[in-house]
Protein backbone atom coordinates (compact mmCIF):
# COMPACT_ATOMS: atom_id res chain seq x y z
CA UNK A 1 0.00 0.00 0.00
CA UNK A 2 1.76 3.25 -1.34
CA UNK A 3 1.19 6.83 -0.27
CA UNK A 4 1.66 9.92 -2.47
CA UNK A 5 0.94 12.75 0.16
CA UNK A 6 1.39 12.81 4.04
CA UNK A 7 -2.06 14.21 3.35
CA UNK A 8 -3.53 10.86 2.21
CA UNK A 9 -1.96 9.11 5.01
CA UNK A 10 -3.33 10.98 7.89
CA UNK A 11 -6.86 10.98 6.16
CA UNK A 12 -6.28 7.26 5.77
CA UNK A 13 -5.22 6.39 9.10
CA UNK A 14 -8.41 8.32 10.18
CA UNK A 15 -10.90 6.43 7.84
CA UNK A 16 -8.97 2.95 8.46
CA UNK A 17 -9.03 3.51 12.46
CA UNK A 18 -12.59 4.88 12.90
CA UNK A 19 -13.88 1.56 14.31
CA UNK A 20 -11.50 1.86 17.02
CA UNK A 21 -13.72 5.00 18.68
CA UNK A 22 -17.33 4.65 20.48
CA UNK A 23 -19.57 7.44 21.30
CA UNK A 24 -22.45 6.70 23.74
CA UNK A 25 -25.21 8.56 24.06
CA UNK A 26 -24.09 11.15 26.41
CA UNK A 27 -21.48 12.17 24.36
CA UNK A 28 -18.58 10.15 25.69
CA UNK A 29 -15.94 8.62 23.93
CA UNK A 30 -14.30 4.88 24.40
CA UNK A 31 -11.03 4.32 22.50
CA UNK A 32 -10.06 0.58 22.19
CA UNK A 33 -6.23 1.41 22.84
CA UNK A 34 -5.05 -1.99 21.85
CA UNK A 35 -6.46 -1.98 18.19
CA UNK A 36 -5.25 1.36 17.61
CA UNK A 37 -1.75 0.88 18.30
CA UNK A 38 -2.23 -2.25 16.48
CA UNK A 39 -3.44 -0.07 13.61
CA UNK A 40 -0.96 2.03 13.47
CA UNK A 41 2.05 -0.08 13.91
CA UNK A 42 0.52 -1.74 10.83
CA UNK A 43 0.63 1.89 8.91
CA UNK A 44 4.17 2.47 10.36
CA UNK A 45 5.79 -1.09 8.65
CA UNK A 46 3.55 -0.44 5.47
CA UNK A 47 5.37 2.97 4.88
CA UNK A 48 8.31 1.39 6.13
CA UNK A 49 8.11 -0.48 3.45
CA UNK A 50 6.95 1.93 0.99
CA UNK A 51 9.96 3.97 2.13
CA UNK A 52 12.61 0.76 1.12
CA UNK A 53 11.26 0.77 -2.24
CA UNK A 54 11.82 4.33 -3.04
CA UNK A 55 15.00 4.30 -2.23
CA UNK A 56 15.93 1.19 -4.32
CA UNK A 57 13.96 2.91 -7.06
CA UNK A 58 16.16 5.85 -6.39
CA UNK A 59 19.10 4.03 -6.58
CA UNK A 60 18.25 3.25 -10.08
CA UNK A 61 17.29 6.29 -11.41
CA UNK A 62 20.34 7.30 -9.98
CA UNK A 63 22.24 4.55 -12.42
CA UNK A 64 19.98 5.63 -15.02
CA UNK A 65 21.19 9.16 -15.58
CA UNK A 66 25.13 7.93 -15.29
CA UNK A 67 24.65 5.54 -18.12
CA UNK A 68 22.75 8.28 -20.51
CA UNK A 69 26.28 10.13 -19.87
CA UNK A 70 27.79 8.26 -22.49
CA UNK A 71 27.16 8.89 -26.20
CA UNK A 72 27.18 7.09 -29.09
CA UNK A 73 25.41 3.61 -30.68
CA UNK A 74 25.29 1.89 -27.23
CA UNK A 75 23.15 4.79 -25.34
CA UNK A 76 19.66 2.28 -25.90
CA UNK A 77 21.50 -0.57 -24.92
CA UNK A 78 22.98 1.42 -21.87
CA UNK A 79 19.31 1.99 -20.84
CA UNK A 80 18.06 -0.84 -21.48
CA UNK A 81 20.02 -2.35 -18.97
CA UNK A 82 19.32 0.25 -16.66
CA UNK A 83 15.73 -0.42 -17.11
CA UNK A 84 16.20 -3.80 -16.22
CA UNK A 85 17.93 -3.49 -13.00
CA UNK A 86 14.90 -0.55 -11.76
CA UNK A 87 12.49 -3.82 -12.85
CA UNK A 88 14.35 -5.69 -10.53
CA UNK A 89 14.19 -3.39 -7.55
CA UNK A 90 10.96 -2.91 -7.76
CA UNK A 91 10.18 -6.30 -7.50
CA UNK A 92 7.28 -6.11 -5.06
CA UNK A 93 4.99 -3.33 -7.01
CA UNK A 94 3.37 -5.54 -9.83
CA UNK A 95 1.85 -2.50 -12.08
CA UNK A 96 5.17 -0.96 -12.41
CA UNK A 97 7.15 -4.00 -12.86
CA UNK A 98 4.54 -4.68 -16.05
CA UNK A 99 5.24 -1.19 -17.12
CA UNK A 100 8.71 -1.07 -17.32
CA UNK A 101 9.16 -4.84 -18.83
CA UNK A 102 7.21 -2.85 -21.83
CA UNK A 103 9.32 -0.54 -22.08
CA UNK A 104 12.83 -2.37 -21.63
CA UNK A 105 11.34 -4.89 -24.80
CA UNK A 106 10.64 -1.53 -26.69
CA UNK A 107 13.80 0.19 -25.70
CA UNK A 108 15.47 -3.21 -26.64
CA UNK A 109 13.68 -2.83 -30.22
CA UNK A 110 14.11 0.78 -30.78
CA UNK A 111 17.92 -0.47 -30.44
CA UNK A 112 17.61 -3.15 -33.17
CA UNK A 113 15.74 -0.93 -35.10
CA UNK A 114 18.62 1.68 -34.81
CA UNK A 115 20.93 -0.72 -35.99
CA UNK A 116 19.13 -1.70 -38.99
CA UNK A 117 18.37 2.09 -40.39
CA UNK A 118 21.69 3.09 -39.87
CA UNK A 119 23.04 0.14 -42.03
CA UNK A 120 20.43 1.20 -44.58
CA UNK A 121 21.21 4.64 -44.45
CA UNK A 122 25.26 3.84 -44.97
CA UNK A 123 23.95 1.65 -48.17
CA UNK A 124 22.00 4.90 -49.74
CA UNK A 125 24.91 6.96 -48.70
CA UNK A 126 27.53 4.63 -50.78
CA UNK A 127 25.06 4.60 -53.45
CA UNK A 128 24.52 8.38 -53.94
CA UNK A 129 28.14 9.31 -53.72
CA UNK A 130 28.83 6.96 -56.00
CA UNK A 131 26.69 7.75 -58.41
CA UNK A 132 27.58 11.34 -58.33
CA UNK A 133 31.05 10.84 -58.67
CA UNK A 134 32.18 11.44 -55.19
CA UNK A 135 34.39 8.94 -55.42
CA UNK A 136 36.29 9.33 -58.10
CA UNK A 137 35.84 8.17 -61.89
CA UNK A 138 38.63 7.87 -64.66
CA UNK A 139 37.57 8.97 -68.49
CA UNK A 140 38.65 6.75 -71.18
CA UNK A 141 38.23 7.71 -75.18
CA UNK A 142 39.26 5.56 -78.50
CA UNK A 143 39.54 1.84 -78.25
CA UNK A 144 42.11 1.39 -75.67
CA UNK A 145 41.61 -1.88 -73.26
CA UNK A 146 40.34 -1.16 -69.78
CA UNK A 147 40.44 -4.14 -67.04
CA UNK A 148 39.92 -3.97 -63.86
CA UNK A 149 39.81 -5.98 -60.56
CA UNK A 150 36.28 -7.05 -59.24
CA UNK A 151 34.77 -4.01 -56.60
CA UNK A 152 36.98 -1.46 -58.87
CA UNK A 153 34.12 0.49 -60.62
CA UNK A 154 30.49 0.11 -59.80
CA UNK A 155 28.51 2.29 -63.32
CA UNK A 156 29.97 3.45 -66.45
CA UNK A 157 28.54 6.33 -68.78
CA UNK A 158 28.72 6.51 -72.16
CA UNK A 159 29.07 10.32 -73.22
CA UNK A 160 29.51 9.42 -77.33
CA UNK A 161 27.63 6.49 -78.72
CA UNK A 162 29.86 3.92 -78.14
CA UNK A 163 29.73 -0.03 -79.37
CA UNK A 164 31.92 -2.43 -76.98
CA UNK A 165 34.04 -4.85 -78.49
CA UNK A 166 34.41 -6.37 -74.86
CA UNK A 167 31.97 -5.51 -71.81
CA UNK A 168 32.46 -7.85 -68.59
CA UNK A 169 30.84 -7.37 -65.45
CA UNK A 170 30.49 -9.97 -62.43
CA UNK A 171 28.02 -11.72 -61.91
CA UNK A 172 25.86 -10.03 -65.53
CA UNK A 173 25.13 -11.40 -68.58
CA UNK A 174 26.55 -8.35 -71.07
CA UNK A 175 26.09 -7.96 -74.85
CA UNK A 176 29.06 -6.53 -77.52
CA UNK A 177 29.05 -5.15 -80.79
CA UNK A 178 25.89 -3.30 -80.00
CA UNK A 179 25.78 0.71 -80.07
CA UNK A 180 25.08 1.78 -77.04
CA UNK A 181 23.68 5.47 -77.27
CA UNK A 182 25.41 8.68 -76.06
CA UNK A 183 24.03 9.81 -72.23
CA UNK A 184 23.35 6.13 -71.05
CA UNK A 185 24.84 4.91 -67.70
CA UNK A 186 24.82 1.21 -66.97
CA UNK A 187 25.68 0.32 -63.29
CA UNK A 188 27.26 -2.98 -62.35
CA UNK A 189 30.98 -4.61 -61.26
CA UNK A 190 32.82 -3.88 -64.65
CA UNK A 191 35.87 -5.70 -65.10
CA UNK A 192 36.51 -5.11 -68.65
CA UNK A 193 35.66 -2.78 -71.33
CA UNK A 194 36.94 -2.04 -74.78
CA UNK A 195 35.30 0.97 -76.87
CA UNK A 196 35.61 1.58 -80.14
CA UNK A 197 37.65 4.24 -82.26
CA UNK A 198 34.63 6.94 -81.50
CA UNK A 199 34.37 5.84 -77.76
CA UNK A 200 34.24 8.34 -74.69
CA UNK A 201 32.45 6.85 -71.64
CA UNK A 202 33.54 7.59 -67.93
CA UNK A 203 33.83 4.65 -65.15
CA UNK A 204 32.83 5.64 -61.59
CA UNK A 205 34.99 4.09 -58.66
CA UNK A 206 33.31 1.61 -56.09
Amino acid sequence: MAYNTNTERLLNAIKNNTANFTIDASGGITVNTEDLITAINAQDTDIAATATNTAATNTSVQGLQGDNTSTGENTLYEIATAVAALTADNASNTGNNVTLEDLRLLLNTIDGDTGTIDTKLGSIETNSDTSLGKNGCKMVSGADVETASSGTYAAVQFIAACTPTVFTMTSSTTIVDVEILAGTIIYGDITAITGDGDAFYILYNV
